[in-house]
């Protein structure tokens, strides 16, 4: 438990020290290298707890729970996948698969948001969307990078953090 609320609180303030780069963050990345380190309901309640928590700084609304959805979703898919891509040999796959993932949650969270506002045109609000999930899924690639690298270097540093 202490593990996870230290994971928690590094996501509350990574998320606040790169709020200046829009959807460039290392959340998603944390998030899913949890899951697959704790398992899926641990990694889900890093992700929900700091989404909360940073929801106080940076404002709560209802986008906050289709960011938990989101994210949950993601979550769970990515346990999915490491059964078959074994992610913890091919570490850059994993990579390319944070890549997708950031993809994958902008396609995500616009289906909330378009459900949410009553919106009938969903593809115009996606493509609107894309230069920000482009740069969260190129953010998730730099970090996923950083992360292994880190890992390499400094092997005792993140022996917790192991996918």
């Amino acid at each position: 438990m202490a593990i996870l609320s230290l994971i928690i609180a590094a996501c509350v303030v990574t998320r606040i020290a790169f709020q200046f780069l829009p959807n460039v963050q290392p959340l998603t990345d944390i998030f899913l290298i949890t899951a697959l380190y704790f398992g899926a309901v641990e990694g889900e309640s890093v992700a929900i707890l700091a989404m909360l928590v940073t929801g106080l700084y940076l404002g709560m609304g209802p986008w906050v729970v289709g960011q938990c959805i989101a994210y949950a979703i993601l979550i769970l898919i990515t346990v999915m996948a490491n059964r078959v891509l074994d992610f913890n040999k091919q570490r850059y796959v994993f990579v390319g698969y944070t890549f997708g993932m950031g993809l994958m949650y902008g396609l995500i969270y616009a289906g909330f948001q378009v459900t949410l506002l009553q919106m009938n045109a969903f593809v115009p609000y996606y493509v609107a969307g894309l230069p920000f999930d482009l740069m969260h899924a190129f953010g998730n690639a730099v970090f996923a990078i950083l992360f292994i690298q880190l890992d390499k270097t400094h092997p005792n540093l993140l022996a917790w953090f192991r996918i």
